[in-house]
């Protein structure tokens, strides 16, 4: 997106309670070209302390003989011999001093792992082809076809003046406001925990950018 263009998605989803009660709502991801980018910039930062594992059973937790690692201040870790779906869990996000209380997820072999790249998994685990589900990101969120959302240090490029990179991260930081907007609801409404809430809202966030998004979706 170039200076002062935005691009928006917007889908509905409607939250019920144990009670059988529900109410409808929209969420909308308006994301921003490079006028606003650095500014957002602060409010989705590297994760210190997290988790990070090679899933080789993709059961999103940790297991005998599964590559683990944990973060370091600058959000960098290492795999030793990784298998499977990179996840990432807990953790501090370095720019507000907050505790994640959700997960990330990359495609195997990633080189870095964000909301972007869990939008991407969150498709791939949907039965789609992960090149596939990379070019239904990118182009759902309005950014360039040529990025690789898989291995861009958003973050670090942005702050050497890449547009295409500030743009990506200002959309991985609404992407994830948006999220934890819709898992703090599904708790309010009854989910079993956030980490479950947060799952659910990146599942249909995914599974709204390829498809139509006037539908009304159930989480």
């Amino acid at each position: 997106l170039k200076q002062d263009e935005t691009a928006e998605v917007s889908f509905a989803y409607r939250v019920t309670d144990a009670d059988g009660d529900n109410d409808l709502a929209t969420a909308t991801i308006i994301i921003s070209g490079e006028t606003d980018v650095l500014a957002g910039n602060a409010a989705d930062g590297y994760f210190a302390a997290a988790t990070v594992i090679g899933d080789a059973n993709n059961n999103g937790v940790h297991d005998g003989g599964e590559a683990i690692a944990m973060t370091d201040g600058s959000g960098d870790f290492e795999l030793v011999d990784p298998a499977g779906t990179l996840v990432m869990t807990g953790g501090i996000d370095v720019a507000t001093g907050l505790a994640f209380e959700g997960m990330l997820k990359a495609p195997d072999g990633s080189g870095i792992i964000t909301p972007l790249t869990t939008l991407v998994q969150a498709l791939a685990d949907g039965g789609m082809d992960v090149t596939a589900a990379h070019a239904a990101v990118l182009d759902g969120l309005g950014l360039a076809p040529a990025i690789d959302l898989l291995s861009l240090d958003a973050i670090a490029a942005t702050l050497l003046e890449d547009a295409e990179a500030a743009a990506v991260q200002a959309a991985s930081t609404q992407v994830l406001n948006s999220v934890t907007v819709i898992a703090n609801l599904l708790v309010g409404a009854g989910a079993a925990s956030y980490l479950a809430a947060s799952n659910s809202a990146f599942a249909e966030v995914a599974a709204s950018l390829p498809a139509d998004l006037a539908d009304e979706t159930t989480l």
